[in-house]
C-alpha cells in the first residue's frame, strides 16, 4: 500500500474549543445530511507516469481494488497484456491509491509517441480504452479512440520531453494541461499531494436561540473562500471534536436552529484521488488521502 499519502490532522486547531455533548449533534448531523449531498470519486485506473525508459506508472485513485493484469497498453501498432510485461514494482491488483510499475515496448519514445490503456483487446473500440496519453506531436493512431471515449481532446498533445525526465499526472481531467514534465518519481511512489483548502474568512457566528424555531443561516457571502486548489472541494460541518455531522454545498445553507447547544466548525476540503473517511459520524482526524483542509469557522449555538 503506498505511504506517502497526505494525512491532515485536527488536533492542534482543536485545543481551544470546547467539547460539547455528542449524542445532541448526532442528532443535528441527521437533519444536516439529509439535506446535503458530496462528490465522490468513481474507481478508476489512471495512467499516472510515462518514464523516458519505457516505464510506465498506473495508480488507482478510485476506492475499490482493481484487477488489471488482463488490461492492455497500446502503442499503435504495438501492444501487449500487462500481465505479459516485466512487473517493476506494485502489484496487478491494484488497491485504492496503490501504484504499479511496469516496462512497456520499445518503441516508446520520450520525443513522441501515445500510450493507451484498454480493459480489453478491442483497440478501436471507444468503450475499452480508459486512459489516453499523447506526446510530442498530435493526431497519433489511438487518438480519435480516445477522442470518442471523452477522455482525450482532438489535437492535444503534451511537449516532448527529455531523455531524464517523465511525464507526470498532476492534475484532475484528462487534456495535456493535468500533465507535468519534470525529474523522474521514485518507482510506485506518488507524484505529490495537489490540494489545498484555501482560507476562510469570517465569523465567529453566535446563534443565541436555537430551538425557537425561527432559521438560523449565516447569511449568503458573510463567509469567504480564497486559495482553494484540488479535483474535488467542498464543505464540511464538524462538532468541535471532529466528527462529521454534514457536507453542506455553501455554509449558507445550514439552519442552526436544530436542538441542542454547543459549538461547531465548519471547514473547506480539497482533495484529489480517492479519500477515506469522508462520511457521516467518522472523525475527520482519521481522514487518509491526498488532501487539505482550510482553517475552521466557528459557529457557538446557545440557548
Amino acid at each position: 500500500m503506498n505511504e506517502k499519502l497526505t494525512i491532515f490532522r485536527f488536533e492542534n486547531k482543536l485545543k481551544s474549543i470546547q467539547k460539547t455533548n455528542l449524542f445532541r449533534w448526532q442528532f443535528l448531523a441527521a437533519l444536516l445530511l439529509s439535506m446535503f449531498t458530496f462528490p465522490q470519486v468513481n474507481a478508476q485506473i489512471i495512467i499516472n507516469e510515462i518514464k523516458s525508459n519505457g516505464m510506465a506508472e498506473l495508480a488507482n485513485i478510485g476506492d475499490s481494488p482493481v484487477d488489471i493484469s488482463a488490461y492492455y497498453f497500446s502503442s499503435s501498432p504495438f501492444s501487449s497484456r500487462l500481465d505479459n510485461l516485466e512487473l517493476v514494482c506494485g502489484d496487478l491488483l491494484l488497491e485504492p491509491g496503490e501504484l504499479v510499475t511496469v516496462n512497456t515496448f520499445s518503441n516508446v519514445d520520450f520525443r513522441g509517441g501515445e500510450l493507451a490503456l484498454y480493459t480489453e483487446r478491442d483497440f478501436r473500440n471507444p468503450d475499452a480504452i480508459i486512459d489516453y496519453v499523447q506526446w510530442g506531436s498530435p493526431s497519433r493512431p489511438r487518438e480519435s479512440v480516445a477522442v470518442a471515449a471523452g477522455i482525450w481532446r482532438v489535437s492535444d498533445f503534451i511537449n516532448r520531453f527529455e531523455y531524464n525526465q517523465s511525464i507526470s499526472y498532476s492534475g484532475c481531467g484528462n487534456s495535456s494541461d493535468d500533465y507535468s514534465i519534470g525529474t523522474p518519481s521514485i518507482l510506485c511512489e506518488d507524484n505529490g499531494c495537489f490540494a489545498n483548502g484555501g482560507v476562510l474568512t469570517g465569523g465567529p457566528f453566535i446563534f443565541d436561540q436555537v430551538g425557537d424555531g425561527n432559521p438560523d443561516n449565516i447569511p449568503t457571502g458573510a463567509v469567504s473562500l480564497s486559495g482553494e486548489e484540488g479535483c474535488n472541494t467542498g464543505f464540511i460541518v464538524t462538532d468541535s471534536n471532529g466528527y462529521i455531522l454534514g457536507m453542506p454545498p455553501s455554509p449558507s445553507a445550514v439552519n442552526f436552529d436544530n436542538p441542542g447547544a454547543g459549538t461547531c466548525l465548519i471547514w473547506h476540503i480539497a482533495y484529489t484521488g480517492s479519500i477515506n473517511g469522508l462520511d457521516m459520524g467518522l472523525n475527520a482526524n482519521d481522514l487518509e488521502g491526498c488532501f487539505d483542509l482550510s482553517n475552521p469557522v466557528e459557529v457557538i449555538r446557545t440557548n
